[in-house]
């Protein structure tokens, strides 16, 4: 190939990471002028390759600085040169169709995007075999733009095909293997299927407790949606589990007496409501009124929601006398406040 056309694209790439996008454009521009000068011993064939090439470049370019209209024109004439010159079915032409469906869906044009997503998809299947990790990134996006059109049941197609070729490939990528299982358990959830949804979280919860073991409280959002998951499709005991886990984590983090555990405590007592241990449940409201009257004090009317609900699980015991000690202990604190 032509030095100067390779030093033309060389520093076009150069200029491109440095930011500086207007010499990366005038570089291109003079390599795409240089594509058609033939080297010595040189086949005309390799004109149309310098100068798809050089276009893909410029239209990268164009992406990179936010130029998205530009970008889509120059890979429509990428390929257009590609399918020409390489055939309809080529693995370039696969991830030019890619290429542009990416930036058909980050301008809003989602039946663009569909329909280059689709072709992609085809393509590579056929070059590459559907169970390719390419191909996986394809379905992904396909699923990725169905989620963002609100199309669930659509996404949910793909979406599994690219779970399942990004699990035959963990090893080389997990990161693209949670980023798929994570959406495809926000699209279950959002069809209402909460059973598999709390597999795919509590797959994905397996693996992220093995790289956060030093930072165990990075745990605690992970854990608090199984256990709304696991509380929304009838399964209270593994509700309680993960919030268990939570409080075991808190503790250790903030220690035994901090208010901040109050959510939590809360959480506890409502699941052993719904288990009916009360015993429990009262135990934990004593708790964590405790815990909030050290932080804000005893007559802090914030208090008194907790306080009645204490009040009332002591009278379904049968405990009559701390019932209306407690509803006393309201009233003043409602006096106190001048509620």
């Amino acid at each position: 190939m032509s030095k100067r056309w390779d030093e033309l694209v060389e520093g076009g790439r150069a200029a491109a990471r440095k930011q500086q996008y207007d010499s990366a454009e005038s570089h291109y521009r003079e390599a795409l002028k240089e594509a058609e000068v033939l080297g010595a011993e040189e086949p005309e064939t390799v004109i149309p390759i310098r100068i798809s090439l050089t276009l893909e470049h410029m239209a990268e370019l164009y992406a990179m600085s936010s130029r998205r209209e530009a970008a889509v024109k120059t890979f429509e004439q990428v390929l257009a040169l590609r399918e020409q010159h390489l055939g309809p079915m080529h693995r370039k032409v696969a991830k030019t169709l890619f290429d542009l469906a990416d930036l058909y869906l980050a301008l809003g044009r989602y039946a663009d995007a569909e329909r280059c997503y689709r072709r992609s998809l085809a393509v590579a299947e056929h070059v590459l075999g559907k169970d390719d990790p390419e191909v996986g990134t394809v379905q992904h996006s396909l699923g990725t733009l169905f989620v963002l059109q609100e199309r669930f049941a659509d996404a949910e197609a793909p979406l599994a095909r690219a779970l399942a070729i990004r699990r035959a490939n963990a090893a080389q990528d997990p990161f693209s293997l949670m980023a798929t299982m994570h959406m495809l358990a926000d699209v279950e959830e959002a069809e209402g299927k909460l059973d598999q949804a709390l597999l795919l979280h509590r797959e994905m919860f397996v693996a992220k407790e093995k790289t956060m073991a030093a930072k165990p409280q990075g745990l605690i959002g992970p854990l608090r949606h199984l256990s709304r998951l696991a509380e929304a499709n009838g399964k209270v005991d593994d509700a309680l589990a993960f919030e268990e886990r939570v409080l075991a984590i808190e503790e250790q983090t903030r220690g035994s007496k901090d208010a901040g555990l109050a959510d939590t405590l809360r959480a506890i007592a409502r699941l052993s409501v719904m288990r009916q241990d009360f015993a429990r449940a009262t135990a934990l409201y004593e708790r964590l009124t405790d815990l909030l009257a050290r932080e804000l004090g005893k007559h802090d009317p914030r208090l008194l929601e907790d306080l009645e609900y204490l009040a009332e699980l002591e009278r379904y015991a049968g405990q009559t006398k701390k019932a209306q000690a407690l509803q006393e202990r309201c009233a003043k604190i409602r006096k106190k406040a001048g509620l």
